[in-house]
């Protein structure tokens, strides 16, 4: 328990020193942009807008004046977190220690201190019943045969009762010890719990950064207007950086007279050809306007009346690194004036 505590304060420690010298260095920081603006005439709101603006991201606004405040700003706030997780770690281990272990440890340190002074009169009485029996051969020139008898009957009546007051003592002591190892247990439990909240927390705010991260990722695909004309009926587009999914999904927004559309997946860079079986979609107009395949007689196109709600998801079966796609326009009879002139795309794993 004690080396447990000791590691728990060293580390509250460090994260206190790590957050003043962080404050510290902020502090310059800011001191310095202060005395640049102030030198060319801002006012005081204007210097507050310029550090809101500063401080609102951990990217750097773009101002390369800018940049060593915005680290030092950002360093502190993570100095600031790390030191009031530590702290609190400290407190909680504080509270159930002294809650609970002290008096256990007090009562066992007295119990411990009795055995050993019963251990002593015991053997001091021992050393004194041993003189006694050995001045016994002179005694009795002035005693008889039963003061003899009445010293011996003392001496295991005292050894009778130590013996008893040992048994009573070593048995307070294993339930105090048996106390103890609960108490012991029940504090590592709770460390391990609070271990185990803590690593929930940072995997749930891992799943924010991620879904944050996707989210930005994903509104780059929000609109995409294929150049199609009569000449070409295929249109690529290469993604300005691969999405991990399994799942794309295109969504019509609008379309030239009728909404067909045929379309696959670049995966590293490689056309696919993902089968009718790994794809779905919302509606179909009817049986031969089902096949979204490059090679479709047709194309898929869905049901009337047309409406930006429909979709068409291809499945790719597993995770896999999509680096672009090729739609094109309505197959039948070489007509290429029927297509989807702007959709959507969505990318699920």
């Amino acid at each position: 328990m004690d080396e447990n505590y000791q590691c728990l304060k060293d580390e509250a420690t460090k994260t206190k020193q790590a957050l003043e010298n962080a404050f510290t260095e902020k502090e310059v920081q800011k001191k310095k942009i202060e005395s640049i603006y102030k030198s060319l005439s801002k006012t005081e709101d204007e210097l507050k807008t310029i550090f809101l603006e500063i401080e609102s991201d951990r990217k750097n606004t773009g101002v390369p004046l800018h940049e060593e405040y915005n680290d030092a700003y950002w360093k502190w706030k993570d100095a600031d977190e790390a030191n009031e997780k530590a702290q609190t770690s400290l407190k909680k281990y504080d509270e159930n220690y002294n809650a609970d272990i002290p008096d256990v440890m007090i009562e066992l340190k007295e119990v411990k201190q009795q055995n050993e002074e019963m251990q002593r009169q015991n053997e001091e009485l021992k050393n004194k019943m041993e003189e006694m029996t050995e001045m016994l051969p002179q005694m009795m020139m002035q005693q008889n045969e039963e003061l003899k008898n009445k010293m011996k009957e003392l001496l295991q009546e005292v050894e009778y009762v130590l013996e008893s007051q040992n048994e009573v003592l070593n048995r307070k002591l294993q339930e105090l010890q048996c106390q103890n190892e609960e108490l012991k247990n029940k504090m590592e439990e709770m460390m391990m719990q609070e271990e185990l909240e803590q690593q929930r927390q940072e995997e749930l705010k891992r799943q924010r950064q991620e879904e944050l991260e996707r989210q930005r990722k994903f509104k780059n695909f929000s609109k995409f207007t294929p150049a199609f004309n009569r000449q070409n009926k295929e249109v690529d587009f290469v993604f300005p950086e691969p999405v991990e999914a399994r799942y794309i999904t295109f969504k019509p927004k609008a379309w030239n007279s009728q909404p067909f559309l045929r379309c696959e997946v670049y995966v590293d860079n490689v056309l696919q050809n993902t089968p009718l079986n790994q794809r779905s979609f919302s509606s179909a107009y009817n049986e031969s306007c089902k096949d979204s395949t490059m090679n479709a007689e047709y194309g898929w196109k869905h049901k009337e009346p047309y409406n930006a709600n429909e979709w068409l998801k291809l499945d790719l079966q597993q995770r896999k690194t999509i680096t672009g796609i090729r739609v094109g326009t309505g197959n039948h009879y070489g007509n290429t004036n029927n297509y989807v002139s702007k959709f959507a795309l969505e990318f699920e794993n």
